[in-house]
């Protein structure tokens, strides 16, 4: 199936779920890094790399998404 025939409803992650994720990640990044600790920082450089991650994941979402409408 492809992607883009998928209805948003059932669709794994929406961009609104994508949105929800990145700030509650970033929200415990912060939290994290605010403990003053380096043990506190290495786990906020830690979910950075998450958060990229998971914009990188997004992105190649859309990139299907866009392959798939193209043809």
């Amino acid at each position: 199936m492809k992607f883009s025939e998928i209805p948003k409803r059932k669709f794994p992650l929406s961009f609104e779920k994508y949105c929800r994720l990145q700030g509650e990640i970033q929200v415990a990044a912060d939290r994290f890094s605010d403990l003053g600790t380096s043990d506190g920082h290495a786990v906020f450089r830690e979910l950075v790399q998450v958060r990229a991650r998971l914009d990188r994941t997004w992105e190649l979402i859309r990139q299907i998404e866009h392959r798939e409408t193209q043809r």
